[in-house]
């Protein structure tokens, strides 16, 4: 007997089977399903990677493209040749996977647990599910998102909503023992903008991991400062740090002092709240900021002296750890 094999409504091939039909039927007809089956899966993976590749192009004409010099009218068409309208309020959000160097179209394995870059396309899109979110894979282990937003809110109120979802990325990432970093750009209102927002959310990545080093979300809004640090000449900037920071590089605990000034300036200059983060007493605390005033020779009561060591701070950070990856994203 032979039993056909049906894909997209239309018979593609048979099997046939000998034997008795009445026996041999249920047999041939779990091997028809399976087969059918396979196919299907087949044809959703290949539409999948199609569609995936067709998205990471468009986001990489999106981040290439200068609205000053370019024109806009192909890249429209293109993304609305996928369903996607470019002109409409949107705001980045990059996210980049900790540890991805194994991050192949195979899978990755963390914990014993193995994920494809399917599976993790999967839970991006289960979270950032609007219709018009679009969101791909740029290369290994980095993922980026153009987030649809209301027209009728302000960027901090897009940007809180962002964050929220964000939140809920890291938490579903998270359970299947994925670490990610996770950046937010800027608000774009139309397509000329939507460069930029692709920018500030791989620079909210890289300026997030530099300074604080781990897994969490970065918004670019929260980093201005240590944005525009980044633009700094080099070669003033590395006067600039050599010159304040000079006295405690010259100790054997200068990371330990840099890392409690700066602690305790972005905890609002309060002892307990910085011993509290550092996990030491308050009089350990008083004790390094003591002596960092007395070898930098400056006054914990003058903003503009501790601003400029702040400042040297965030230079070191940002200058020890690799920020040429900013100009290339």
């Amino acid at each position: 007997m032979t039993l056909p094999i049906e894909f997209t409504g239309k018979r593609i091939g048979t099997i046939a089977l000998a034997g008795v039909p009445s026996k041999v039927t249920p047999f041939g007809m779990l091997v028809k399903k399976h087969t059918e089956l396979i196919l299907s899966e087949k044809m959703f993976s290949e539409v999948f990677f199609l569609r995936s590749r067709a998205i990471q192009n468009l986001l990489e004409q999106i981040a290439a493209f200068d609205p000053e010099k370019d024109d806009e009218t192909s890249l429209l068409a293109t993304a609305r040749g996928l369903g996607f309208e470019l002109q409409i309020p949107r705001i980045a959000v990059a996210i980049e996977l900790l540890d991805a160097r194994a991050v192949t179209s195979q899978g990755l394995e963390i914990e014993t647990v193995p994920y494809t870059q399917m599976d993790i396309m999967m839970a991006i899109r289960t979270i950032f599910n609007r219709p018009q979110d679009i969101s791909t894979m740029m290369d290994s282990g980095r993922y980026e998102i153009l987030r649809a937003a209301n027209a009728l809110l302000n960027e901090k109120e897009v940007v809180q909503r962002t964050w929220k979802e964000c939140e809920k990325l890291k938490k579903l990432m998270e359970g299947k023992g994925l670490h990610v970093v996770i950046g937010i750009g800027s608000l774009a209102q139309d397509i000329s903008c939507l460069p930029a927002s692709h920018r500030d959310g791989w620079k909210a990545v890289t300026i997030g991991k530099n300074i604080h080093y781990s897994p969490s979300i970065y918004s670019i809004s929260d980093l201005m400062l240590e944005d525009l640090l980044t633009t700094a000449s080099r070669d003033i900037a590395k006067r600039y740090r050599e010159s304040i920071l000079a006295p405690l590089k010259a100790t054997s605990d200068s990371v330990e002092l840099i890392n409690t000034f700066r602690v305790w300036c972005e905890h609002r200059f309060s002892p307990s709240g910085a011993a509290k983060a550092l996990s030491i007493h308050k009089n350990t605390l008083n004790y390094r900021i003591n002596k960092i005033e007395s070898m930098c020779n400056i006054d914990s009561q003058n903003f503009r002296e501790l601003l400029s060591l702040y400042i040297a701070i965030l230079i070191n950070e940002l200058s020890d750890r690799n920020t040429d990856q900013l100009s290339s994203r």
